[in-house]
């Protein structure tokens, strides 16, 4: 039998949607993204796991996904593996610091094909 662990994907209760915000908020600072440019996708959340969808627009006018955590923005974004909830960038997880080279590159049209 083999058992897979990937601390900081699973559920957690008391996650909202004003964290995930923040969250986002910070995000977009830090990479430096117009914030106009990125949506609540409330249609993709996952309320019961304290996830929340946002749709990011490249500026070809292609979009992504990002799921992020409703948890302490200061955690989440702390990016610290077994303490920090993953972000999920076109539905793979990711700590903070690498979602941000993931969505960096796909806002750039970076990403592997």
């Amino acid at each position: 039998m083999i058992i897979i662990i990937n601390p900081g994907t699973e559920a957690k209760s008391g996650a909202t949607e004003a964290n995930a915000m923040i969250i986002c908020d910070r995000i977009c600072d830090d990479l430096e993204i117009d914030r106009a440019t990125v949506f609540r996708q409330s249609a993709a959340d996952d309320v019961a796991g304290g996830w929340f969808g946002f749709s990011f627009v490249k500026p070809n006018g292609d979009r992504f996904e990002v799921d992020i955590p409703g948890d302490d923005p200061d955690q989440v974004c702390e990016g610290r593996p077994f303490k920090s909830r993953r972000l999920y960038v076109d539905g793979s997880s990711w700590l903070y610091g690498y979602a941000l080279n993931r969505i960096e590159e796909r806002t750039k049209g970076e990403e592997e094909s």
